[in-house]
């Protein structure tokens, strides 16, 4: 289940990529690995290149730039709206491990 709401949460990312200027205009440029991390321990990959999402898996991957660890609750919660990303960062129900500037970004994944 998890796993097919990340895939949601990527398409929809993609799809906003494409047709918001300006997350368009923002990554630009903007090419970085990505780590999902629950609790639990399962792990899931992609990264960000050409304005996009790619190469979504369930997979760890060596050295990511940018690493998001939460659970399952916070990604459904998240997805639903039923919680902001700003309040999940500052209760640390979610954390992204990355620059200032990356974490930003990413800011705009969920």
């Amino acid at each position: 289940m998890i796993e097919q709401l990340l895939t949601q949460i990527v398409a929809k990312f993609n799809e906003r990529a494409k047709t918001d200027p300006q997350l368009g205009e923002e990554l630009q440029g903007f090419e970085r690995t990505v780590l999902i991390r629950l609790e639990g321990g399962q792990e899931f990959s992609f990264r960000i290149s050409e304005g996009q999402a790619r190469d979504f898996q369930k997979r760890p991957i060596s050295n990511p730039e940018i690493v998001i660890e939460t659970d399952s609750e916070t990604i459904e919660k998240l997805m639903k709206k039923e919680l902001r990303i700003m309040k999940a960062i500052a209760t640390r129900r979610l954390r992204i491990d990355a620059r200032l500037e990356d974490m930003l970004r990413m800011r705009r994944f969920f």
